[in-house]
């Protein structure tokens, strides 16, 4: 079983690397590159930095799981899992170490100029816990604490493995809603 769970884990590394490629699936003007809907990294015209800290996380029932389930089947799959996370290099890392890209001053804050960076401008909706309009690591850190996020904590490759329980690459109902009862997926 962990020679399976190995295979799995160098899969999803295996076709990542591939992500990076000129034209592939995150690159400028494929989904998740600049250029989407609404201009340069898919945001809404007009919104600002406030709006869109306010905005808040959506919320899908299986959180990432549901947007990355392509064929809508109910069952995630590795392949269906890799495509997710090749369409935005926010979708490949911790949410902190996405922070930590942007915080280009190592200051623990993004200063206006540094958010301004951020693409897509929605990576840290509703992280802003105090409501001021600024993005702090901490805020980070305890929003990625909060039960049902581990996949931000940890990542979403190491997330699917757990919730995978039976390592045969795909996250099956059954294993997601064990997710959801264990507290690894909120509802």
């Amino acid at each position: 079983m962990r020679v399976a769970a190995y295979g799995v884990a160098l899969g999803l590394v295996g076709v990542l690397a591939g992500c990076a490629g000129p034209g592939g699936p995150g690159g400028p003007g494929g989904p998740g590159g600049r250029g989407g809907p609404g201009g340069p990294g898919g945001a809404p015209q007009g919104k600002d930095k406030c709006q869109a800290l306010a905005q808040g996380p959506g919320h899908t029932p299986n959180g990432p799981l549901s947007n990355a389930d392509f064929n809508r089947d109910g069952t995630v799959t590795q392949a269906e899992l890799t495509r997710f996370m090749c369409d935005g290099e926010y979708r490949r890392v911790t949410i902190l170490a996405y922070f930590d890209r942007f915080d280009a001053d190592k200051n623990g804050t993004l200063s206006d100029r540094e958010f301004a960076k951020v693409d897509p401008p929605w990576s840290f909706n509703g992280v802003d816990a105090n409501a001021d309009c600024v993005v702090t690591r901490a805020e980070v850190a305890a929003y990625a604490d909060q039960p049902g996020r581990s996949y931000r904590k940890m990542g979403l490759a190491k997330f699917f493995e757990d919730v995978d329980t039976d390592h045969d690459g795909s996250a099956t109902p059954a294993e997601i809603e064990a997710a959801h009862q264990s507290g690894l997926l909120a509802r």
